[in-house]
C-alpha cells in the first residue's frame, strides 16, 4: 500500500472515530435542558415560575439568578407562600457548588445556585418589583445501562481518532520524506 493511501486511510479512520465518539457523547449529554423561566405575578411583587418536574432521583438543577429574593420551592408549598416564610420552604442549594453524580461532575460556571438530588415538582419564586430574568438548566444523571452500552463505543471512537491521526501523519510524512 502506498504511503499516500495509508495517509488517506488514516484520515478516514480519524473522521469515523470523531463521528463515533462525538455522536455517542451527544447521546449521553442529551439529558440536560436549558430553559428560560416564565413567571406569573400571583400577588403584587410575587412571581412564580411554571412547574419544573424533576422525575429523576439524581436530578440536578442550576438556577442562573443568585438574588436572595429568588427561591426554589417544592410545588406543594406554593399556596400560602410569602416573602416572610419563603426561606423556610425553599430548597437549600448544594453547599460546595460542585456535584458529582452518575460519573459526571457539575459545577457552577457563573454566579447562580446548584441543586442536587431533586425529585418531584418545583417552582422558582421571586419577590421583586418586576419579573426577574432567570434561566435554569435541568439535568438528570445518565442511567447506568446507557453508560454501559455507550461508554465502550466512545472509547472505541477515541481510539480510532488517535489511531487515525497517527496513521495519517505517518502515511503523509513518510510518503513525503521518501520522495525527497
Amino acid at each position: 500500500m502506498s504511503n499516500n493511501r495509508l495517509g488517506f486511510l488514516g484520515v478516514a479512520i480519524l473522521l469515523a472515530g470523531m463521528i463515533l465518539a462525538l455522536s455517542i457523547a451527544h447521546v449521553i449529554n442529551s439529558h440536560e435542558y436549558e430553559v428560560n423561566a416564565t413567571f406569573s405575578e400571583t400577588l403584587p411583587g410575587e412571581f412564580v415560575s411554571g412547574t419544573i418536574n424533576m422525575s429523576n432521583s439524581n436530578g440536578i438543577l442550576y438556577i442562573s439568578n443568585n438574588s436572595s429574593s429568588v427561591y426554589l420551592v417544592p410545588a406543594q408549598y406554593i399556596t400560602g407562600l410569602n416573602s416572610s416564610n419563603a426561606g423556610q420552604y425553599a430548597v437549600i442549594p448544594s453547599e460546595t457548588g460542585n456535584i458529582t453524580t452518575g460519573g459526571f461532575a457539575y459545577s457552577l460556571g457563573s454566579s447562580g445556585r446548584l441543586y442536587s438530588n431533586l425529585t418531584g415538582s418545583y417552582n422558582i419564586v421571586a419577590f421583586m418589583q418586576s419579573a426577574p430574568a432567570v434561566a435554569y438548566d435541568r439535568t438528570s444523571s445518565v442511567p447506568a445501562d446507557t453508560l454501559a452500552v455507550y461508554s465502550p463505543l466512545v472509547v472505541a471512537g477515541e481510539v480510532m481518532w488517535v489511531g487515525g491521526t497517527i496513521l495519517a501523519a505517518f502515511g503523509f510524512i513518510v510518503g513525503r520524506t521518501k520522495k525527497e
